[in-house]
């Protein structure tokens, strides 16, 4: 029993940087996720958690609680029965189809719409941070993504930004982070969108879009996409993975993108298996940088 309110039910992951537990609370049926962290001197934990209590949006984590203790600060929040994205890809060992990736992309594009509003700026878009809530059980079992709610958790870096100014400080994920953080620019909420582009390039393609390493000092970026994709699938991520914060959509300029807005009836019902086997043999090189062959190609679809 933590605190005498809270018991615990399960671990469902456990990092350096903490542990996170299944819990019941006291005179409750209804479970919640608790995140377990230790102090660090630097850490402000309360701005943090005032933050959380300032966001309500329905695709993102909702906060119920907060604790600590002399060693760790305790975060409590709404339960999602069915883990993270990361972890949804290495159960299903495939990529997801285009009408998946859509349902869980307008949602994520939803929230960082939202958080652009109010001035907040995520800064760890990856897919361990993505949220799945399932409808049913049977939803559950069944592993039917397109019944799912989605959540945006972890706002450990994030921080408020006005419109028109900038950030400095070099934080993020290497496999997400964008380019003008690992170079030392200013940069704003367009970060968000890179890091979303390599999230949903990971779940069409089941790869990562380019080596992270390459972004610190290569000027000509190259990434790769399945030729498998749809044109509009392929303008979506490609809309995102753009080296030119011009050219860069912003979130609210992502949700009116024609593949969100694309009617569920009119994707391939195509053999994901299949894809499967020849994806890796079907990849299409693209400069970041400079990728005028990029619109060439889209015209040709």
């Amino acid at each position: 029993m933590l605190f005498n309110e809270y018991s615990i039910i399960d671990t469902l992951s456990q990092s350096a940087l903490g542990k996170n537990y299944k819990v019941s609370k006291v005179g409750s049926k209804d479970f919640f996720c608790l995140k377990e962290t230790k102090k660090e001197p630097n850490f402000n934990h309360t701005r943090i958690v005032q933050l959380l209590k300032l966001i309500n949006h329905p695709n993102i984590i909702k906060f119920v609680d907060f604790k600590e203790d002399s060693d760790n600060i305790y975060i409590i929040t709404e339960f999602c029965n069915g883990g993270n994205l990361e972890n949804y890809l290495n159960e299903i060992k495939r990529p997801l189809s285009e009408e998946e990736v859509q349902h869980v992309m307008k949602q994520v594009v939803d929230a960082l719409k939202y958080l652009n509003e109010n001035s907040i700026v995520h800064r760890d878009i990856i897919t361990s941070n993505i949220l799945i809530n399932y409808e049913s059980e049977e939803d559950l079992n069944k592993k039917d993504i397109l019944k799912t709610k989605i959540k945006l958790i972890d706002f450990g870096l994030s921080t408020h930004l006005n419109k028109g100014n900038f950030l400095t400080e070099r934080v993020g994920n290497i496999k997400y982070v964008a380019p003008e953080i690992l170079r030392n620019k200013n940069y704003d909420f367009k970060v968000d969108i890179l890091s979303l582009g390599v999230v949903c390039s990971i779940l069409l393609a089941g790869y990562f879009p380019y080596d992270a390493k390459a972004l610190r000092s290569d000027d000509n970026i190259n990434y790769y996409l399945p030729s498998t994709l749809s044109k509009e699938a392929f303008s979506f991520v490609n809309s995102m993975l753009q080296y030119d914060l011009n050219l860069r959509k912003n979130a609210e300029e992502l949700a009116n993108h024609e593949f969100l807005k694309k009617d569920a009836k009119e994707f391939n019902k195509i053999n994901i298996e299949e894809i499967k086997e020849h994806i890796e043999d079907s990849k299409i090189k693209i400069n970041m940088k400079d990728n005028q062959w990029v619109s060439n190609y889209l015209g040709k679809k």
